[in-house]
């Protein structure tokens, strides 16, 4: 090693100098091995990401059917559920889609979407409490805050487009006639994915039990003070999932992740 030394200094300030210049390479080293860390960890996760895209590029699409067009879901039994998601698809699902042996569940606040509960055989009360609480979650009650709302069901029959005398039936709107049961439902949408072997990963929304039926993994959304759009970026980051697909699943409204 070669030192040099200032001959009009004295031997405490040359010893000074090199110690401050020692001080200075040592900052620079440090600096050099966080610099080289933060590389090595976006050089992963592009890696990461590209293999992911390789991955999913090799994958097809879920199939697709009829209630995609809609919202859907499944009860934890796999009864499935289809609602509307306007005044036209609520009109086109009731008229065009309902079968005698359905059951359609509404509730009685102005924006609530019809939705159809398809059963495969006989269905059991935890099926209807899975249809309340997806009817309620899409109802206007969920921008309002609300923790719960009442939803109720009928038969196909019961639901027609004769208005009383007078009175207007707006598109989406229908008169409900005779008995109807009425159910109480937290406002609470399980969000996940479903994952098929060789298929691009399905998001899928219901309540908890059916998600924790239905999917690999879920989150379990309420009524809160996150942006849409926000609340689905935190989603992405969870599932393998299109960031679009998640926008669409989630109520109109704010919202925020309870687990």
């Amino acid at each position: 090693m070669r030192i040099t030394l200032e001959l009009d200094q004295s031997v405490e300030e040359n010893a000074s100098a090199y110690f401050e210049r020692a001080k200075k390479a040592k900052r620079k080293q440090q600096g050099a091995r966080e610099a080289l860390a933060e590389t090595q960890k976006l050089l992963a996760k592009e890696t990461q990401k590209t293999a992911l895209a390789e991955q999913r590029a090799t994958r097809t699409p879920p199939p697709k059917h009829w209630y995609h067009k809609y919202r859907w879901s499944k009860t934890r039994n796999g009864h499935l559920l289809v609602a509307g998601q306007n005044a036209s698809a609520n009109e086109v699902l009731i008229k065009h889609h309902t079968q005698e042996e359905d059951l359609v569940f509404h509730t009685d606040m102005a924006g609530s979407p019809f939705t159809i509960l398809k059963p495969e055989g006989g269905v059991m009360e935890e099926d209807l409490f899975d249809a309340a609480v997806f009817t309620a979650s899409y109802s206007k009650a969920w921008s309002k805050g609300l923790a719960s709302l009442d939803v109720f069901y009928v038969k196909p029959h019961q639901v027609t487009k004769q208005a009383q005398a007078g009175e207007y039936l707006a598109k989406g709107s229908f008169m409900i006639r005779g008995e109807t049961t009425y159910l109480s439902a937290p406002l609470e949408l399980g969000v996940g994915v479903i994952v098929r072997e060789g298929v691009l990963p399905e998001v899928f929304v219901g309540s908890k039990e059916s998600c924790a039926q239905h999917t690999h993994t879920f989150a379990l959304l309420i009524p809160g003070d996150q942006k849409t759009s926000d609340v689905a970026k935190q989603l992405r980051k969870r599932f393998d999932a299109d960031l679009n697909d998640l926008v669409r699943a989630i109520p109109a409204g704010n919202s925020k992740i309870r687990i």
